[in-house]
């Protein structure tokens, strides 16, 4: 009964350091994320999306131009011509030509897509992080976020959400949305300029 005791208080002990350092650890990359990011305004870089999908042999990867403009307006505009534009309410897509547009509330999907998105550029980390369990590491260059939603939240399709941030800037690098098929999308965020002029007809829906 001593040893099984003795196991569980070592047990306890164990489970309550590593609450402790994640709780710091929290802390510390909230303190970065807020600081660097309360002075942007715009965001505008390249960026690749890579679509993984088990019935097709290849990936599907796209390039194109990203923009964002406070308080929650982003564009990813493809160089083939199709679009998608997120503001806080609305979204519109354009694909090979076909155009549709909708309330955000209708797409789960494009909802996450849009507030995490606006939350890791404007450095809003309760509501990237709202109804997900989160665990936070960090390498040499980047903090590495991974988000699991929780029950109840919501998100059907998603099973995990990765985003990586660099450590100078805190910009965000890429993250990756993994859906419970094992399907998943990846954004890849380079060559990134802050606060520049951006002409906010380009965020008009139509």
């Amino acid at each position: 009964m001593k040893i099984r005791s003795l196991l569980l208080s070592v047990a306890i002990l164990c489970s309550l350091t590593t609450h402790a350092q994640n709780t710091q650890t929290i802390q510390t990359f909230v303190h970065e994320l807020q600081l660097k990011n309360e002075d942007i305004i715009t965001i505008e870089c390249n960026f690749t999306q890579t679509r993984s999908v088990a019935v097709l042999v290849n990936d599907v990867v796209k390039e194109g131009r990203f923009y964002f403009s406070k308080p929650g307006n982003i564009l990813l505009q493809f160089h083939d011509g199709d679009f998608m534009k997120l503001t806080e309410t609305w979204f519109e897509i354009s694909n090979g030509g076909k155009s549709s547009k909708s309330r955000v509330t209708t797409n789960p999907m494009l909802k996450h897509l849009s507030s995490i998105l606006t939350a890791c550029m404007a450095g809003r980390f309760e509501e990237m992080t709202q109804g997900f369990d989160i665990n936070i590491e960090k390498s040499d260059k980047e903090w590495i976020i991974t988000m699991t939603p929780k029950r109840g939240s919501g998100v059907s399709k998603v099973s995990r959400i990765a985003l990586l941030f660099d450590r100078n800037d805190m910009s965000l690098n890429s993250m990756m949305m993994e859906e419970r098929s094992g399907d998943y999308t990846l954004y890849n965020f380079t060559d990134k300029h802050f606060n520049s002029n951006i002409d906010s007809q380009l965020f008009n829906i139509s």
